[in-house]
């Protein structure tokens, strides 16, 4: 199967007018030096031109048939991954590893077999890297870091978190820090007024019998961590953070907090 139809055409049209040009220097040379009569040397004339015109018609019929086929075979695949779009989506951790590793082994042979084995070889890489970096962070346990070892946390985080989303097709609206935990409205009061300087996005919410300071708006889970460094080193060493929509399914809100459900 051809899987460049327009360059295949180009390079064989350069060599159509290749064998057209050497075809003229050749019978003219030969007629500059040749006895023959006129008939026959038109019958010589005819013939180049009836081997050049069926070589070239044969060409130009494969490539025709060929491009044909290349578009009703990715016409079927397209078809056939579209059919299966929804319950692909749905596959999550490393079913989604699996199932670009199969994809890439049985799929025919075009573009789109080669696509899945770059998305199943991009999706190891990332695993690989996400692996490491989670080796890495747990045997990182130096109280003290330097600017260079929270660099290269921040930097390992990153890496699993690309891992995660990688392998998810499922989008979170927003993150949380959950700081602090109060047994009153009045003692989380005192609690948020410690975090707002750091994020103006800080509030209470209340959950079970605790009330508690939340910092939140952060729209991906990196962005949470890095902010969450500066949380642990000055305020709450316990600091951690959720999901909003899975740690907090159903809100009330309140005058004075956010109730979770």
């Amino acid at each position: 199967m051809l899987s460049n139809i327009g360059t295949i055409s180009f390079i064989l049209y350069g060599v159509f007018i290749l064998i057209a040009f050497a075809a003229l220097i050749v019978l003219f040379l030969f007629l500059k030096k040749s006895t023959l009569g006129l008939k026959k040397i038109d019958k010589l004339i005819d013939f180049f031109k009836t081997v050049l015109y069926t070589t070239a018609f044969s060409a130009v019929g494969f490539i025709v048939a060929n491009f044909f086929q290349e578009r009703k075979q990715i016409i079927a695949e397209l078809e056939f991954f579209d059919k299966y779009t929804d319950e692909i989506k749905q596959v999550n951790g490393q079913s989604r590893l699996q199932l670009a590793q199969y994809f890439s082994i049985v799929a025919p042979n075009s573009e789109i077999k080669q696509s899945w084995a770059n998305y199943y070889d991009t999706l190891r890489r990332i695993q690989l890297e996400a692996v490491d970096a989670m080796i890495e962070n747990l045997t990182d346990t130096t109280p003290n870091p330097t600017d260079e070892q929270k660099k290269r946390r921040i930097e390992n985080r990153m890496r699993i978190e690309q891992y995660e989303h990688a392998f998810s097709m499922n989008e979170t609206t927003e993150w949380w820090i959950v700081g602090g935990s109060s047994k009153t409205l009045d003692a989380a009061k005192k609690e948020l007024d410690k975090v707002i300087p750091i994020n103006a996005n800080s509030f209470i919410v209340k959950r079970g019998n605790f009330y508690l300071t939340v910092l939140g708006g952060y729209s991906t889970k990196i962005e949470a961590d890095n902010q969450l460094i500066e949380v642990k080193d000055n305020i709450y060493r316990k600091a951690m953070i959720v999901d909003k929509d899975t740690w907090c399914k159903d809100i009330e809100i309140t005058d004075e907090c956010l109730i979770c459900k």
